[in-house]
């Protein structure tokens, strides 16, 4: 079977202690996600987003560097492999970050552009509207 990857780069409104601190706060991820989370912070810690919709285990966690996990959602058929997700996030000029996005062992092409477009529309537009509205 042939995998899948996504590379994609954001930019956030915030250093990058406060992103790792936004993909990694159980309680943050639950406000911006808008489902209960779990981030054991630790290499082999437990991981769930989503309500338990995708749950992982916790392969590289690096405070305000970087973090990666496996990510299997609940609709991934039984036979494919758990995908992996991978941050590395830097300082960008303007005192954000920019979080280089990997997402690798997607099952398929449908998967993968499914994903693609979850990433912006349920990860990085919320995290970023969440920040707009820790301003006002």
């Amino acid at each position: 079977m042939t995998a899948y990857s996504i590379e994609m780069t954001f930019h956030v409104n915030a250093a990058p202690d406060e992103v790792f601190e936004l993909l990694t706060d159980q309680e943050k991820v639950a406000l911006w996600g808008g489902g209960k989370a779990l981030v054991e912070p630790k290499v082999g810690g437990k991981f769930e987003m989503f309500d338990g919709w995708v749950k992982g285990k916790v392969l590289d966690y690096t405070p305000g560097k970087s973090l990666s996990y496996t990510w299997r959602p609940d609709d991934f058929k039984k036979d494919w492999a758990d995908s992996v997700v991978s941050y590395d996030l830097s300082p960008s000029k303007d005192g954000g970050t920019m979080v280089k996005l990997e997402h690798h062992k997607l099952p398929n092409l449908t998967e993968t552009k499914n994903h693609e477009k979850g990433w912006e529309d349920f990860v990085f537009g919320p995290i970023n509207e969440f920040l707009v509205h820790l301003v006002e």
